[in-house]
């Protein structure tokens, strides 16, 4: 990856009180894209999970109430404090290093990489991927939510939040199948597959009613499209 983009992107996430919606919180919002991804690597209790980009440890956390044995990398030294503070019994170990290099960081093997709204912060996929294929055990898989590149809100949502720049978010217009199809190929990754869901923001989806609502939406032929979330996954080649 380029070393411009990696420095910007450290320096994007070295002020977590600029970030508040990556804190920890088991909200119906977070759990959905929780089980999304779970849904797609046949997870087992006890399970080596490697979370790539996590950031303060919003599902770092969950993972690890789920049981399964969970190592967190990402680029930034204070995001990975904050993940501490929320973690005081330790149940989550933490790497900080570039996620082009985290082979030569942790201790494989894993039965799965995993990710939620990482891939977009890259300006190149293949180099990540294939470190994280390195570290899998034979079949092991790979699964990464992210938000959907035809769902015109997100370019809202970076234009209208403060601490959100182009720069740092507009990876989002990158997160299309064909460019997950020709990285995955180019890592040693097969049988991709993209599954889409979701709606609503947190507020909307947090809330009784949005619970009951979005599922209606999502069957909706003419939507399906522009669901606001994907998730796609891979086995790592044997």
């Amino acid at each position: 990856m380029d070393s411009g983009h990696v420095a910007y992107q450290r320096r994007y996430f070295s002020r977590p009180e600029e970030k508040p919606r990556m804190r920890p919180a088991g909200s119906r919002y977070a759990r959905r894209h929780l089980e999304a991804v779970l849904a797609t690597i046949d997870p087992e209790p006890g399970m080596r999970l490697l979370e790539i980009g996590c950031g303060m440890g919003r599902f770092s956390l969950l993972l690890a109430e789920e049981g399964f044995e969970v190592t967190a990398v990402d680029l930034s030294p204070a995001l990975l404090a904050e993940l501490a503070n929320h973690d005081p019994s330790g149940s989550v170990s933490t790497v900080c290093c570039d996620a082009t290099e985290l082979d030569r960081h942790v201790e494989g093997p894993f039965d799965a990489a995993v990710g939620f709204f990482f891939l977009h912060h890259l300006d190149d996929l293949e180099p990540v991927l294939r470190a994280a294929a390195r570290v899998l055990s034979p079949g092991g898989r790979v699964a990464f939510c992210e938000p959907n590149a035809f769902n015109p809100l997100f370019y809202l949502q970076i234009l209208a939040t403060p601490g959100m720049t182009w720069r740092g978010d507009g990876g989002v217009a990158r997160m299309r199948p064909s460019v997950f199809a020709t990285a995955f190929a180019q890592s040693g990754l097969d049988r991709p597959r993209l599954q889409r869901y979701g709606l609503f923001p947190p507020l909307l989806a947090n809330s009784t009613l949005g619970g009951r609502v979005e599922p209606v939406f999502e069957k909706i032929p003419l939507i399906r499209p522009l669901l606001a979330f994907q998730v796609v996954s891979g086995v790592r080649q044997s």
